[in-house]
């Protein structure tokens, strides 16, 4: 019995070194790719080269969750306080704040964008210590945390895209695009925030799979009363 339960337990430890090695090589894959300046586009201001890297991995995980079923085992397994956890490091969003006290960014994009990270990462650290104490009962703080979290990005996107060159709220001299679009900077659009679009996925797919489980499990109770 010990060997099948020390079998098991190496099979969860290197199924849980997997998702590690994705993360590594797709945040050196992001670095190598802006040193090659390939999310500059300078024949406009817009962000427009950000939106692959930004949207394309939540596109691969929602499939690879779809497909393969080692993806789905993996999301039951992981504890929902980490995944909601991961959010509170939403408070780099500082950066953009500090890059704005430079000069390096304009305020129009800069504060909107600073502060509502800010304010995702302080509610999602409130929301993970109450799952951490007791998971259940805390579906609607989540949700929140997650409409709260995708408003922030939408935002920060809508307001990246009005403080370009050219667009109506643009101030004289900006940078945004540059600096936007060049590490260290770059790593937010391209990596952080993906990554922060994952958890909420992932948290959203946990909420649901534990919902119809309590589901089940209240059905069995009535049919034995």
């Amino acid at each position: 019995m010990s060997n099948v339960a020390d079998a098991s337990a190496r099979r969860i430890g290197f199924a849980g070194l997997i998702p590690l090695v994705v993360v590594a090589i797709w945040a050196t894959a992001i670095i190598l790719l802006t040193r090659e300046g390939i999310f500059i586009d300078r024949t406009t201001s817009l962000p427009m080269r950000l939106m692959p890297p930004l949207l394309v991995p939540s596109g691969i995980f929602l499939i690879a969750y779809w497909l393969v079923p080692h993806v789905r085992v993996w999301v039951a397994e992981l504890d929902l306080a980490l995944v909601v956890g991961v959010q509170t490091f939403r408070v780099i969003g500082i950066v953009f704040l500090v890059q704005w006290a430079q000069g390096d960014l304009p305020a129009v994009f800069a504060a909107p964008a600073g502060l509502g990270d800010i304010a995702v990462g302080i509610l999602a650290l409130k929301v993970t210590l109450r799952v951490a104490r007791d998971p259940r009962g805390h579906d609607g703080a989540i949700r929140t945390l997650i409409v709260a979290g995708f408003v922030d990005f939408a935002a920060a996107f809508t307001f990246a895209t009005l403080a370009s060159r050219g667009m109506p709220l643009a101030p004289v001299h900006t940078s945004l695009p540059l600096a936007a679009q060049t590490l260290p900077t770059s790593l937010i659009p391209t990596f952080a925030v993906p990554l922060f679009m994952i958890a909420h996925i992932v948290a959203l797919l946990k909420l649901g799979k534990e919902r119809g489980r309590f589901s089940r499990a209240a059905a069995v109770r009535e049919q034995h009363t």
